[in-house]
């Protein structure tokens, strides 16, 4: 394992770790629908730019 491959994976576990305080702390202030509709909502925000680039998600072309 590389030194990048270990700092990605230090980063991905931050990551992962994160998002169950942050659910530990949001679904109280939240409610836990709300606070699903959230994560699926930023999901989708930071993914959609990601699959447009690779044309697997692409709008449809007009002829």
């Amino acid at each position: 394992m590389s030194l990048l491959d270990f700092f990605k994976l230090i980063l991905l576990s931050a990551i992962w770790g994160g998002s169950f305080l942050f659910m530990r702390v949001a679904a109280p202030e939240f409610g836990p629908i709300v606070l699903v509709w959230l994560r699926v909502a930023i999901a989708s925000l930071l993914f959609s730019p990601l699959l447009f680039k690779r044309s697997i998600f692409a709008p449809p072309q007009s002829r």
